[in-house]
């Protein structure tokens, strides 16, 4: 089994008792039914080293115009980066004066 796409994908076996009794030619067999399943997660990673790029900035909104505050930033990834591996989290806090 191979992944091919980064991400978590669910894997099911299942397994049953056959039913017909001449599989193991004249050993005896088990005559009655039995299964059984399982599901777990297989998590496919990116190959490569994590490259991580953080960008950090100060604002206070009463100095700002309307007291409303804009940014943007632009995410440069590199040329050879894994398809699907990419991400950005935004961490936003904030102090309110009392």
């Amino acid at each position: 089994m191979k992944g091919t796409t980064v991400g978590s994908i669910n894997i099911t076996v299942e397994a049953e008792t056959a039913s017909s009794s001449n599989v193991c030619g004249d050993s005896p067999v088990y005559d009655g039914v039995a299964r059984d399943a399982i599901t777990q997660p297989l998590e496919v990673e990116a190959e490569g080293f994590p490259n991580e790029n953080v960008n950090s900035i100060l604002f206070c909104p009463s100095d700002e115009e309307n007291k409303k505050f804009s940014t943007s930033y632009s995410l440069n990834l590199p040329k050879d980066s894994v398809p699907n591996s990419s991400r950005a989290i935004v961490d936003v806090s904030g102090e309110l004066p009392f």
